[in-house]
């Protein structure tokens, strides 16, 4: 590096020599962040990966495990070439699924829930609160409790200050809970019963409205996930998917091709109208292993093909995408012992694309605590998953609050 030359005129005497050393050295400490700024960047190796913690890849930068240009990264590609997928076989190729380094670290143990049930439901509000309703203890009691939580603090020494709010109309468990374009908080699918909730909501009061609904009645714990703003796609037993408008109520049947019907279904949402399905229960306690990848082709039609199954049948399972394009699945094998994976896809928008599974049953055992079932969860605004009530496999309710979210990799372009 060539450092600026700046000698001090100790004989013009409007300037003393101090000043002038003084600016020379500012001079100096200048020229050092332009040039560390210039090239630093230069200095990393392409194809360097680190963690990261940030929702948004860096300049320069690219976040692992996705397909991207040959052309716009050819420095990249010359080093990669297709070792970790040919992309489209063409014009783009596959950067490598690496995972973080951080384990646990990533996990957040909040303030439990005010009470300990199983079958609950919880999800964020736009105002960034929790709401929870409902649930039932071990001894099948069902609740109409509603609750709001602030969460304060940051890092893993986060908190939740909880508040009651007005209780549903009626008592009950296993329903799933979503958030209109309106802000209403919507709850449906409760055991045994059709009826659909809307609540309106000022600070710690709900008006409640029910609604005539046409969602199957007794469809508790299947999968469901949202697909927009205000529409939730669910399946039921009979292998039957529904779309649920959140405004008006009314869930409208698809057509899926599904003939194995299963119960408690995982699904999560990992691109626009593009979903993963995973396990679930056939008949009374058998778990399946089966896979999909599924996606809208009209507005009561999904196509759903069969994909990589589960490493082991599961049975009660929750699932989540995340901001890498990985998605978690949790449930519980015919031991009833707590199950956890982590899939990738190689393309993600390719519905012939295999899936990958890791097992995160070891790495992730504290985001469960050895045994969970029926717990609740939803997706935070970092995109972390957070979990809520649920309870052992002899049903005994535990009132804990933790959230997950993985560190991404980025690569150097």
């Amino acid at each position: 590096m060539a450092y600026p030359v700046c000698t001090p005129d100790a004989t013009d005497v409007t300037t003393p020599a101090e000043s002038d050393s003084i600016f020379c050295i500012q001079a100096e400490i200048r020229a050092i962040k332009e040039y560390m700024q210039t090239i630093g960047s230069a200095q990393i190796p392409t194809g360097t990966y680190v963690d990261y913690i940030g929702a948004e890849q860096p300049p320069g930068w690219l976040f692992a495990n996705q397909e991207i240009s040959r052309t716009d990264y050819a420095d990249l590609f010359n080093l990669l070439g297709t070792s970790y997928g040919a992309g489209d076989g063409s014009t783009t190729f596959n950067l490598p699924n690496l995972l973080n380094s951080a384990g646990d670290s990533t996990i957040i143990d909040y303030t439990d829930l005010p009470i300990s049930v199983i079958g609950n439901s919880i999800v964020q509000l736009p105002d960034g609160r929790l709401f929870i309703a409902g649930g039932k203890d071990e001894s099948n009691v069902q609740y109409a409790s509603t609750y709001f939580g602030t969460i304060s603090g940051s890092g893993s020494t986060q908190t939740i200050t909880w508040a009651s709010g007005t209780a549903m109309p009626f008592a009950g468990f296993g329903q799933h809970c979503a958030v209109n374009s309106s802000g209403q908080v919507c709850l449906f699918g409760f055991n045994s019963l059709s009826t659909f909730l809307r609540g309106t909501i000022s600070g710690t009061t709900i008006s409640w409205t029910t609604v005539a609904s046409a969602w199957p009645a007794g469809d508790n714990f299947h999968g469901v996930v949202g697909n927009s703003v205000d529409e939730i796609l669910g399946f039921n037993i009979s292998a039957s998917a529904y779309a649920m408008n959140l405004v008006s109520g009314i869930a409208t049947q698809l057509s899926t091709g599904l003939t194995d019907g299963v119960g408690e279904r995982g699904v999560c949402n990992i691109a626009s109208g593009f979903y993963v399905l995973a396990g679930g229960r056939v008949g009374t306690s058998t778990p399946s292993d089966k896979t999909y990848l599924a996606y809208r082709v009209s507005t009561n039609a999904l196509v759903c093909i069969a994909n990589t199954v589960l490493p082991t049948a599961l049975k009660y399972v929750w699932m989540q995408a995340f901001l890498d394009g990985s998605f978690l699945a949790i449930g519980v094998d015919a031991s009833e012992d707590v199950k956890i994976y982590r899939g990738t896809l190689t393309r993600l928008l390719a519905v012939t694309s295999p899936i990958t599974w890791e097992d995160m049953t070891a790495s992730l055992s504290s985001l469960v605590d050895s045994y969970y079932m029926r717990m609740a969860y939803c997706q935070l605004s970092s995109g972390a998953m957070l979990i809520g009530g649920g309870g052992s496999k002899y049903e005994v309710p535990k009132p804990a609050v933790k959230s997950y979210m993985p560190s991404r990799v980025i690569i150097k372009t």
